[in-house]
């Protein structure tokens, strides 16, 4: 029951992401190159493009719900960068998307 619950949150977080994400983001201003998806723009990607999904979650929260083909990098992790440096991908077109539970 639990579970349900919790994924019912996170389904009801990416419905509402896209009307918080120009309001609720109060450091949106400071990463202008940094361009917010939809949720339906990223099954779009999912399905043909070259992409790199990063869940910078917990990795309990990974473990618990995650997108189809993400990986787990959390950045509260001490080893954040290097880990990332280690997954960019070689190939200039791939896109990074990057994913979390809200503002850090």
């Amino acid at each position: 029951m639990q579970i349900k619950v919790y994924l019912l949150a996170l389904i009801c977080a990416f419905i509402a992401l896209p009307a918080m994400a120009e309001n609720d983001f109060p450091l949106r201003a400071k990463f202008p190159e940094v361009t917010p998806i939809s949720s339906d723009d990223l099954a779009v990607r999912m399905s043909g493009g070259k992409l790199l999904i990063v869940d910078v979650r917990s990795e309990f929260e990974f473990n618990t719900v995650s997108l189809n083909g993400a990986i787990n990098i959390p950045i509260s992790n001490a080893n954040y960068k290097e880990a990332m440096a280690a997954k960019m991908p070689r190939e200039p077109e791939t896109a990074l998307i990057y994913y979390c539970n809200g503002p850090l």
